[in-house]
């Protein structure tokens, strides 16, 4: 994604795969505030991969939200 939009691979103490198998973040970096928003947090077992068009949707709401 861009520089406002970051994945992070986190393990899972349960699922003994270490980060590859483990959860995922994805949050909204806003630099000039120096505020970080989680967009969304899912289980790579439950979901491989989520979509630009999800992560759009998702800032959208975002952006609503904050106003």
């Amino acid at each position: 994604w861009n520089k406002e939009i970051w994945k992070v691979r986190v393990a899972s103490s349960d699922v003994k795969k270490g980060k590859r198998g483990g959860y995922r973040l994805i949050y909204f970096w806003k630099a000039g505030e120096m505020k970080i928003y989680l967009l969304v947090a899912y289980f790579k077992g439950e979901k491989a991969e989520i979509t630009k068009k999800e992560i759009e949707t998702l800032l959208k709401k975002l952006n609503e939200e904050l106003g």
